[in-house]
């Protein structure tokens, strides 16, 4: 019945681990010593195995290193896309300095799910904290632009919707006292099908309500061109706090633009053409 009339239902049993869990500042980290699911084309599961301070981990043990390398990121640093930890981009950096160089190299992967310029910088600064490093190096940017043109608002080039979607509204009833219960309808869709179907109709029928209540609970909705300017330079003072951080660390910082299968080449527009109302398609 499910298949018949919502196609595109999935069923999707309770995990056995949390794999993005809630964080006062950071929003969310992954859990330590844990298999994180992600997906290679054509979409067969593969697992990326978290060390003991939730990061992504590398194959190698170096001991004695002679350059200790962090890089940060998002998904794809994570390694979304890879099919095992080996194969993550901060691994085959790592493999290539020390199989090709000679360089005894050790990196460790900060790249999060969804992780853009605002969670890296922190959770740069919280990792040299109490670790040495000497080059940091962010392999970024493309959540920067799915972010600033999906959710314009400038709050959320601080934390993503996911955080105020979720956390927030929770946060805000438990203060009001509200009476609360969790999950229930996640645990019955866990244990009947049947109760899975009429969850699935109930929640198409509902409107989603708004994430946030008229009490300026959060950031409401912008306008993206309005916004674009002020998203870029939120972004440029995240990499440059990077920067500073790294220096004021004894580090050195480089970023890269992250490279992705999306960009097309550059398409030329006569000055006709570039006056026309722009598309979605060309505003992203």
């Amino acid at each position: 019945i499910l298949e018949k009339f919502l196609p595109n239902h999935r069923y999707h049993p309770r995990p056995q681990v949390v794999e993005n869990q809630f964080h006062p500042y950071l929003g969310y980290v992954h859990p330590p010593n844990a298999r994180l699911q992600t997906y290679k084309p054509p979409a067969q599961p593969t697992f990326i195995e978290t060390d003991a301070e939730g990061n992504s981990k590398t194959p190698l043990e170096v001991e004695n290193p002679q350059i200790r390398i962090v890089v940060t990121g998002g998904s794809s640093m994570l390694g979304a896309g890879s099919s095992s930890n080996e194969t993550t981009v901060p691994s085959l950096i790592e493999s290539m300095i020390n199989d090709k160089l000679g360089v005894r190299a050790d990196v460790v992967n900060l790249g999060k799910r969804a992780y853009a310029s605002f969670q890296e910088m922190v959770v740069l600064d919280r990792y040299l904290a109490s670790h040495q490093v000497d080059l940091v190096l962010a392999i970024t940017g493309g959540l920067e632009a799915h972010h600033a043109f999906n959710f314009p608002d400038i709050e959320f080039g601080f934390l993503p919707p996911d955080v105020w979607n979720e956390a927030v509204p929770l946060q805000r009833r438990a203060e009001r006292g509200d009476f609360i219960v969790l999950n229930w309808a996640e645990k019955l869709c866990s244990i009947s099908h049947t109760f899975d179907l009429f969850h699935a109709f109930a929640t198409r029928l509902r409107k989603e309500p708004r994430a946030f209540n008229n009490e300026g609970d959060g950031p409401n909705e912008g306008d993206t061109p309005r916004n674009l300017p002020e998203r870029v330079r939120l972004s440029l003072v995240h990499y440059s706090m990077m920067n500073t951080l790294a220096h004021a660390r004894g580090a050195e910082f480089v970023f890269f633009l992250q490279p992705t299968s999306r960009v097309r080449a550059r398409e030329k527009f006569s000055p006709d053409e570039a006056t026309k109302e722009r598309t979605d398609r060309d505003r992203r």
